[in-house]
């Protein structure tokens, strides 16, 4: 299989999404590389902050820079849409039954991140107003101790990571349900 096919129409477009997904890809390993090696620094802020506290490229290099959990978060989301568009005609020959139990994953993923998002919000938003009465504000370094003591969670990492679990709950289960509607799914008897 090529990369890059020019051939024909859909091929081109099937050549975008390709390019689209190995760079999303080699995005996403490089950044977990770098999570797991920099996961034993001090870093203050919690699990997570190692992605949080740098910018790429730094600032006083460019004027344009990005958290390494925003490069994360955009570039799984477009690993999810490129590989999930590049395999239509594989998982339209899935059994019915397994992508109903794909949808029903992808429905509680949703609703379970959902809440997640909107805790993580309140929260940071609580943190922020008690950090701006004392002085210190430091947004990127709040972390939730919540639920370990242990291993608090920064809250920026956090909500990045439920915002996108939310979203790819709901292109799932939006794909697998166009799918079905395509493809002569669920017939009610």
């Amino acid at each position: 299989m090529k990369v890059v096919d020019l051939s024909t129409e859909n091929e081109r477009s099937r050549s975008v999404l390709r390019v689209i997904a190995y760079v999303s890809l080699v995005i996403v390993v490089l950044i977990l590389i770098y999570a797991f090696l920099d996961a034993s620094s001090s870093t203050p802020g919690g699990v997570g902050a190692d992605l949080v506290n740098v910018e790429v490229p730094p600032p006083s290099i460019s004027p344009v820079f990005l958290k390494p959990i925003t490069i994360f978060y955009v570039a799984a989301a477009l690993l999810l849409y490129s590989g999930l568009e590049l395999n239509k005609d594989r998982i339209r020959k899935v059994s019915l039954a397994k992508k109903t139990g794909i949808k029903t994953l992808a429905f509680i993923t949703a609703v379970i991140c959902i809440f997640e998002v909107g805790y993580n919000f309140v929260y940071w938003a609580g943190q922020i107003a008690a950090e701006s009465i004392e002085g210190s504000l430091k947004p990127d370094l709040i972390s939730n101790p919540f639920p370990s003591l242990i291993y608090p969670i920064n809250v920026v990492f956090a909500s990045r990571l439920f915002v996108f679990f939310t979203v790819a709950g709901i292109y799932v289960f939006s794909f697998m349900s166009r799918l079905d509607t395509t493809k002569g799914g669920l017939q009610n008897t």
